[in-house]
């Protein structure tokens, strides 16, 4: 549990490098982030991973929170990885 909670933290500061601010600028996104890992197949740590392809393809904090939900349900239906799920939805191919 401890290992588990350090490695969303490690995923939540690389979110918050890519996207050029600190952890506590952020927080909503590590408030989604957990929902997610509670509501959905994928773990929290899972979550914060997918936010930074978000933050990779130049989304802001409130628009990686918003597009979220919905990469994860492209992940889930397509049977897809999450880098290559952030990409489509990062390219329009699913809307919102």
């Amino acid at each position: 549990s401890v290992g588990v909670g350090m490695s969303f933290d490690a995923s939540m500061s690389q979110v918050a490098a890519t996207m050029g601010t600190s952890v506590d600028q952020i927080q909503n996104l590590t408030d989604t982030a957990k929902e997610m890992g509670r509501t959905t197949a994928f773990t929290a740590t899972q979550a914060a991973d997918a936010l930074n392809y978000l933050a990779l393809a130049g989304y802001d904090a409130n628009k990686a929170a918003e597009v979220l939900p919905s990469v994860l349900n492209l992940a889930a239906a397509g049977g897809m990885d999450l880098a290559y799920a952030s990409g489509h939805r990062c390219h329009g191919l699913i809307e919102h």
